[in-house]
């Protein structure tokens, strides 16, 4: 799979989104239903809140280490104020 990564900052790397997309699932079954049974912003937080597996805490891409940087959506929720 050739990903598109020229244009991306690092923590957006389509790879650590899937990453982080894959925990969602994996941690929340039921997530639409519970998307549309939340009834605050608070509970929408913490469906959407996950950190990415131990791995990509040094890495960007497959088989490539970088310097460690723990990667979680807990920042992007904070900056767009969810």
């Amino acid at each position: 799979m050739d990903l598109e990564i020229r244009q991306a900052t690092a923590a957006n790397f389509p790879t650590v989104r899937l990453s982080q997309l894959a925990a969602m699932l994996s941690e929340t079954g039921g997530l639409f239903s519970k998307t549309i049974e939340a009834c605050d912003i608070k509970q929408l937080k913490n469906l959407f809140e996950v950190t990415a597996s131990g791995y990509w805490d040094d890495h960007y891409v497959f088989g490539k280490k970088s310097r460690f940087c723990p990667k979680s959506t807990d920042r992007w929720l904070r900056i767009y104020s969810l």
